[in-house]
């Protein structure tokens, strides 16, 4: 379980403790034990981050910066690739890392295009499991065509009418 602290207390040592429900944060100020943080029980996987505790960048405006080589791969694919790394993270979607490679392979064998509008279609539809990026590549791939693709005037789902040719009318 992760809980924000604020951004004064980066590298520092802080105690967290529960009372009932809610984690406090304590940190050492001016020689004494000073409560800093208080949030709402989290779910591992789900952060506690209050707004407050950052500087001047509002939650919502946040952006990536890739901090190694891989992330700088992976955000080159495009501008949605961005969009599904901030969304995987806000659900707490595991093996992000992982994803990010394999997006970056898929990018090479489909196209950074393709793999990046089905970044970002999986970043508004909140779909981030493993197999996911590859699904919705395929899936664009199959309807995606310039010409639709119409049957023959010979393929029909009508059933048609031949079964009743034994029955009479009164």
């Amino acid at each position: 379980m992760r809980y924000s602290v604020p951004h004064e207390l980066v590298a520092e040592s802080v105690w967290v403790r529960f009372h009932g429900d809610e984690p406090i944060v304590t940190a050492m100020a001016a020689g004494s034990a000073v409560e800093v943080a208080r949030h709402l029980r989290s779910t591992p996987g789900s952060p506690r981050i209050a707004d407050e505790h950052y500087l001047d960048v509002p939650r919502g405006e946040r952006t990536p910066q890739a901090t190694n080589p891989a992330e700088v791969q992976f955000l080159a694919i495009g501008p949605r690739a961005a969009a599904w790394l901030v969304g995987a993270a806000a659900v707490g979607t595991r093996r992000i890392r992982a994803k990010m490679v394999d997006a970056v392979a898929l990018a090479k064998f489909h196209g950074a295009a393709d793999v990046d509008r089905a970044l970002g279609t999986a970043a508004t539809v909140g779909r981030f499991a493993e197999s996911d990026l590859l699904s919705i590549l395929h899936h664009q791939d199959e309807h995606d065509r310039t010409e639709p693709i119409r049957p023959s005037e010979t393929h029909s789902l009508q059933p048609g009418t031949s079964f009743r040719s034994g029955f009479t009318t009164p």
